[in-house]
């Protein structure tokens, strides 16, 4: 992740989060048996659960990290990701929120 730019980064998990939309969208409200919305799911099915949230943690992880060279849209397109997602960080939340504030 160390290589990405901050464009590349929200722009990767833009991707996935967009492909979880999408699906949703053709599966009409609910997928699985967890009870969650498909736009939570779907890309947990393509790929695992457990693989999406490790990636999307080490986003989060090197996004902390450089703030500072993200560019408003980077920011957006990343916290939108994480929202239609539903994932939660934390650490990256914050540190957006105090980026956003010394802006």
């Amino acid at each position: 992740m160390d290589n990405f730019s901050p464009q590349g980064l929200g722009n990767l998990a833009w991707a996935y989060a967009k492909q979880a939309q999408l699906a949703a969208g053709v599966n009409d409200s609910t997928i699985g048996s967890t009870g969650r919305l498909a736009v939570y799911e779907t890309s947990c099915l393509d790929v695992g659960e457990n693989l999406v949230r490790r990636l999307f943690s080490r986003i989060a992880e090197t996004g902390v990290e450089n703030l500072h060279r993200y560019k408003p849209q980077d920011l957006s397109n990343t916290c939108w990701a994480f929202a239609t997602l539903g994932l939660l960080h934390n650490s990256f939340f914050n540190s957006v929120s105090s980026q956003v504030v010394l802006r």
